[in-house]
């Protein structure tokens, strides 16, 4: 599950960089999106293996989860930034008015924030269904051909 799951930050945060045309936003959500997978994604995945829950809805849950927390850990940093710079509630509620803060980008529109949020999500769950379409086949692999040679 570990292969697609490192394979999928770095590859959206590339698609994100060619889409802006602009390489340091790539390496800054490259960089996000490697921490939120060490941080949130193998935790929550160790937890649904502990526990013996793999099912449809706990990979779906999960990865929902792994998808929303790099948008709201943003917001929640560039909410603590605003009111760290300006100590001031009344232009905080101003600029969330307005859109999501989001440091290192400024302030995005909600419309647009909520389309990236839900791209985040929709990529946190195909990611959880990859690993689970990936386990399987290596699963079937090794019932197709049970006397195989192993390398040590």
């Amino acid at each position: 599950m570990a292969p697609p799951l490192a394979i999928a930050p770095i590859a959206s945060a590339a698609v994100f960089g060619l889409v802006s045309s602009n390489w340091s936003t790539a390496q800054v959500a490259a960089i996000t999106a490697i921490a939120v997978l060490v941080l949130v994604g193998w935790p929550l995945i160790f937890l649904m293996l502990d526990n013996g829950r793999q099912g449809p809805v706990t990979r779906t849950v999960v990865g929902l989860a792994c998808g929303a927390a790099p948008f709201a850990a943003a917001v929640v940093s560039g909410v603590v930034g605003l009111y760290a710079r300006s100590s001031d509630l009344g232009y905080v509620r101003w600029v969330l008015g307005y859109g999501a803060s989001v440091p290192y980008f400024g302030t995005v529109p909600w419309p647009r924030f909520a389309w990236l949020l839900t791209l985040g999500m929709v990529s946190g769950v195909v990611t959880m269904w990859m690993g689970a379409v990936v386990a399987a086949a290596a699963t079937r692999d090794r019932r197709l051909t049970p006397n195989a040679p192993t390398l040590p």
